[in-house]
């Protein structure tokens, strides 16, 4: 009987030492994973951290191409502004990794006479703003208030007249009506019309003072000459056939002008002038 006894016991113990529950290694397998993800996750905040938070990599050279009348100072201004605003409430905008090309481009363009404007972040504390200043087209004073189109044709600046740049064409204009920035106070058709007859005059000798008026939405232009005398021209009629018929007349009819008043090239080849 104490020898059976004895045979049992040895298969209970060699049956509960060679027998493995594959549950438990399931389990003990995916603690291991997880130790191991968040070990990862950890050392990933870590780096993370270190580089949102490594004065290495906060922006302070700024490289500024294509200004001219936009100064220096203007644009440190909007790059100062935007560097200091929070992202996520955690972190300043200076960082490299933080920090906004798109937005601040938006905002050059939005703030300042540019109609481009190219932000480029360059590794590890660079940023590189490149811009295309809009051009002026034309001069307008209506009243006491002097405003710069470009070449569409649209206001892009409001200044007191006499602060007007010397230079393109000026168009005054006899009412006192306010124009809103990024407006057409001018018809396309007039707009290219008074672009036209400046280029023209000017090819044929014309020294012009301004352009001239009534009303925006006027069909008759007049043009005021250095000399004293003005032009009149219907910008319905054909602009070549008008200053054509302009030159001719001042070469061949009108080579003195001391006394002449105004020239009326309104009415197709009949041709008034006092």
């Amino acid at each position: 009987m104490a020898k059976i006894i004895t045979r049992r016991r040895q298969w209970r113990h060699r049956f509960a030492k060679d027998y493995h529950n594959p549950l438990f290694d399931r389990q003990t397998t995916g603690g291991r994973v997880k130790i191991y993800l968040a070990s990862a996750g950890l050392i990933l905040l870590v780096l993370i951290y270190g580089l949102l938070t490594n004065a290495k990599f906060n922006l302070t050279n700024l490289e500024i191409k294509g200004n001219r009348k936009i100064t220096t100072n203007q644009l440190w201004q909007l790059f100062n502004e935007q560097k200091q605003q929070n992202w996520l409430g955690l972190f300043k905008q200076e960082n490299y990794f933080l920090f906004s090309s798109k937005k601040l481009s938006q905002k050059i363009i939005n703030s300042l006479e540019v109609s481009q404007a190219e932000v480029e972040k360059k590794f590890p504390n660079q940023l590189k703003i490149s811009l295309v200043e809009r051009a002026i087209s034309l001069k307008l004073r209506v009243g006491e208030t002097g405003y710069y189109l470009d070449p569409k044709g649209l206001v892009f600046a409001k200044l007191p007249y006499t602060q007007l740049e010397t230079g393109p064409a000026l168009l005054v204009v006899d009412t006192t009506d306010e124009l809103t920035l990024e407006s057409s106070p001018l018809s396309a058709e007039m707009f290219a019309f008074i672009m036209g007859a400046n280029r023209q005059l000017r090819q044929n000798g014309l020294e012009i003072v301004n352009f001239n008026l009534k009303e925006l939405s006027d069909r008759d232009l007049k043009v005021i000459t250095k000399e004293g005398w003005y032009v009149l021209l219907d910008v319905r009629e054909d602009l070549v056939r008008q200053t054509n018929n302009l030159k001719l007349l001042l070469q061949n009819k009108l080579t003195e002008r001391t006394n002449l008043q105004y020239i009326d090239l309104r009415f197709g080849d009949k041709i008034f002038y006092k």
